[in-house]
């Protein structure tokens, strides 16, 4: 199975020819010059490769990434150029988005709009339910409430897109399959069913499909693609289809990797891979080709006909160039940039954003104190993790002040969140004694507010919710202190009271029987924590509570009885649990945990042959989900396994998985 360290590109696999070379030394003395046409930054050169480049496209040569960069200089247009050479020469464009918002593409897409309608577009399609055509207009223009019935695109900026082609005269036609199931290769047909009837039924007919980027690539997915079927439909009814890419600053998405080249990005830039060497091979994506997600594993830039890349600060500009200044209405676009660059291994430009956005709600006469206490506290983390501590204390710190500030009284619950978030702070950084202040602070506030719940007894169901939320915050400081046994004397307080308040039979006792015995595992109180699961699981049978809830406690049990070095106890539940999940096809995570769990309980019995035979049910099911620690570490324990029945061969295939998978994590944590 490929993987992306083994995949080469064919120009990385063989010798560079004479003209190749000569190629590569001619434009390595004019690249980021003044004169290239996307505006790049003066002080970059080819012959720099960054590490977050190397990273991004790992196994490729620099040659090939130089080469990349070249073509995007030297072909790179106005992606408006672009769109309007297109819509010339094809009756329908699919214009490939990520699924996220603020998305620079949709800004981008609503200013497209006069474009489009020049070009005789008549109809703008999009990836929603066909069902949702009833509630999407109201007056003309989007019916916002209406929308949220087709999810998560009824964002702000998707909906400013929509309302601008109703007011072009462009109609909108959703035309997604549905109820439809994210992975179902059904909506791609019913997709390109919808978009070639509105073409067939109409010779002037001229669609727009604003769709997400995986159904608008030509080649490598998993099952034939919208853009796949309406260009074999397109070849019995004499119409063409252009596709664009449009990149995205989420690292584990299918248009990611060629983001990295709008770092230093001034304009947007689109250009056009069939005419690109080197960009149109290199992998769309930075998940790990192969293993995980097949039908990303072999996708390239080249799968779109055109790739659009927009500057990191273009959604940005747009916004501050549409509201003005330092308006508050920016607070949340800016937090949303801090949280993807965070994401993106981008901490210092996190902070940019972050330190601007509390700036603007500092300066807002309106702004609540817990308003300014989630950013400082955010800005804590944030330079934790780059290494400057008195910054991080000096925001933390005001984190807490400004929540006792937001406080009606000095024991809220949210002064003691923040206080334990200080503590974990010093923690930390090494000062045990200002952690265990702090972490004495939380404990009195949480148990005064108890107290005073206890007094002053409000509405019964109010009360006890109230409690009981108090109860796991109070269990959740002595965790956070490192202190289990105290943990797990507050947690049998919380059960005590869910006993007596709810019953002894009650979904929530078996739910808080289950907590309580991970606390009591935590604290190594393994005889204690193996009752608490058994209590556990009897009251859910009693109860014919969901399977689910019955797998979980099984599995709980199961990880008890094999920290007690009791691998004949935990097999057959792990292989009970096994049969419920099988019956499940949402929770493949769970699957291979339990796999894994079975895999180990034979290993400790001497069962060599039913070990490997568990790692290799569960290693079927990872191969189709994200990377994660687990599967890396399911990976290299079937590996040892491998080799103690002397398949060495077999047993380094998977190692090696194993490691790539870790050196992946590492880069996107």
């Amino acid at each position: 199975m490929k993987n992306l360290i083994d995949l080469r590109l064919e120009e990385t696999s063989r010798p560079t020819t004479n003209s190749e070379q000569t190629w590569c030394d001619e434009f390595l003395k004019d690249v980021w010059s003044d004169r290239t046409r996307c505006h790049r930054q003066e002080n970059r050169h080819a012959e720099r490769i960054t590490d977050r480049e190397h990273s991004y496209f790992d196994g490729v040569s620099d040659r090939i990434i130089r080469g990349a960069k070249h073509e995007i200089d030297s072909h790179g247009r106005d992606p408006k150029e672009t769109v309007q050479d297109a819509l010339k020469d094809n009756r329908v464009i699919l214009i490939g988005e990520t699924h996220t918002s603020p998305n620079p593409s949709r800004y981008w897409g609503n200013e497209m709009v006069p474009e489009f309608k020049k070009a005789g577009v008549t109809h703008l399609a999009v990836e929603m339910d066909q069902d949702a055509q009833r509630f999407l207009t109201k007056n003309g223009k989007v019916n916002r409430p209406g929308l949220r019935l087709s999810g998560y695109r009824a964002d702000n900026d998707f909906c400013d897109m929509i309302d601008a082609a109703l007011a072009a005269g462009i109609k909108i036609v959703p035309v997604d399959k549905a109820d439809a199931a994210t992975r179902d290769p059904d909506r791609d047909q019913c997709m390109s069913n919808a978009i070639d009837g509105i073409l067939t039924s109409d010779n002037n007919a001229k669609v727009v499909y604003w769709v997400g980027s995986t159904h608008a690539q030509k080649a490598h997915t998993r099952y034939d693609s919208t853009a796949q079927l309406l260009t074999e439909s397109g070849k019995k009814h004499g119409y063409t289809v252009a596709t664009f890419g449009i990149t995205t600053d989420h690292p584990r998405l299918s248009t990611s990797t060629p983001y990295i080249f709008a770092e230093s990005l001034r304009d947007p830039v689109s250009v056009k891979t069939a005419d690109t060497k080197f960009l149109k091979n290199l992998p769309s994506s930075s998940l790990p080709q192969g293993d995980y997600y097949k039908w990303h594993s072999e996708s390239k830039v080249g799968d779109w006909d055109y790739l659009v890349m927009f500057p990191h600060d273009y959604k940005l500009a747009k916004e501050q160039k549409r509201i003005g200044g330092k308006n508050p209405e920016l607070v949340p676009l800016l937090d949303d940039l801090a949280e993807s660059c965070a994401d993106n291994l981008k901490p210092k430009l996190a902070v940019k954003y972050l330190e601007e956005a509390l700036k603007i709600v500092g300066q807002d006469k309106d702004s609540k104190p817990e308003h300014l206490a989630k950013r400082h506290d955010q800005l804590g983390q944030l330079y934790e993790q780059q290494g400057s501590l008195n910054a991080a204390q000096k925001h933390l710190e005001a984190a807490l002040t400004q929540e006792q500030k937001a406080a009606t009284s000095v024991e809220s619950l949210t002064v003691a969140e923040r206080t334990i978030s200080l503590a974990k702070f010093h923690q930390r950084k090494g000062g045990s004694s200002d952690a265990e202040s702090l972490f004495k602070k939380a404990v009195e506030i949480n148990r005064k507010l108890l107290d005073d719940l206890e007094r002053n007894k409000p509405e019964e169901s109010s009360y006890r919710e109230q409690r009981l939320s108090l109860h796991r915050q109070l269990v959740d400081c002595y965790l956070a202190a490192d202190q289990p046994v105290k943990a797990e004397k507050a947690h049998r307080e919380a059960l005590a009271f869910v006993v007596q308040a709810h019953g002894a039979d009650s979904a929530t006792a078996a739910e808080l029987h289950g907590q309580v015995g991970n606390t009591a595992m935590r604290a190594g109180n393994y005889s204690r924590a193996e009752k608490d699961y058994q209590t556990q699981i009897a009251i859910l049978e009693k109860r014919k509570d969901s399977d689910r809830e019955i797998a979980s406690g099984l599995a709980d049990l199961a990880a008890c009885y094999l920290k007690q070095r009791k691998p004949e106890l935990a097999q057959p539940l792990l292989e009970r649990e096994l049969k419920i999940l099988a019956k499940d096809e949402a929770r493949p995570a769970r699957k291979i945990s339990a796999g894994r769990a079975l895999a180990q309980a034979c290993s400790a019995q001497g069962d060599a042959q039913g070990a490997a035979s568990a790692y290799e049910d569960a290693a079927k099911i990872a191969e189709g989900e994200y990377a994660s620690a687990e599967i890396a570490d399911l990976y290299g324990e079937y590996a040892q396994v491998l080799t103690r029945l002397g398949k060495t061969a077999e047993a380094g295939q998977w190692q090696s998985r194993s490691s790539r998978i870790s050196q992946w994590i590492k880069r996107f944590p």
